[in-house]
């Protein structure tokens, strides 16, 4: 990539624009995994809250239980929090091919592959169902 315009391409990759993507991304993947367990009727529903383009909170209700993913926009990295825990920290930059990407510990990953990392288990780890013992 000899003549690639590398300070161009890494403005379009701050972290204000690249968790903006994210934040689109999170919306899509909500909405397909909604069509899913409606389809399966499984009596989950899953929702995104939005909070001053800053945050954005995805909430799993499955028969009055609630789990969330939160992911913030922090001045340096976005922070990713599943029922208030924070499970991972990416940054956002160029790769050697002039790629925007996302760095969690020193691994670089597409923007699809931290959605993932951030909202697999709450989409598909569900917890046990409650049964009641007799006695």
């Amino acid at each position: 990539m000899a003549d690639l315009d590398w300070v161009h391409a890494r403005a379009d990759c701050s972290l204000h624009k690249v968790f903006e993507r994210l934040v689109r991304g999170v919306k899509d993947d909500v909405a397909s995994r909604q069509e899913l367990a409606h389809e399966l009727d499984q009596g989950i529903h899953f929702a995104v809250t939005e909070d001053h383009e800053r945050r954005l909170l995805v909430t799993r209700n499955l028969r009055g239980t609630v789990s969330t993913v939160e992911f913030i926009l922090g001045p340096s990295e976005i922070v990713v929090e599943e029922d208030g825990l924070q499970t991972l920290t990416a940054t956002a930059g160029l790769n050697e091919k002039g790629e925007c990407t996302l760095q969690v510990e020193g691994t670089e990953w597409e923007p699809w592959q931290v959605r993932r990392m951030a909202l697999e288990g709450l989409f598909f780890r569900l917890p046990p169902p409650v049964t009641m013992r007799s006695r």
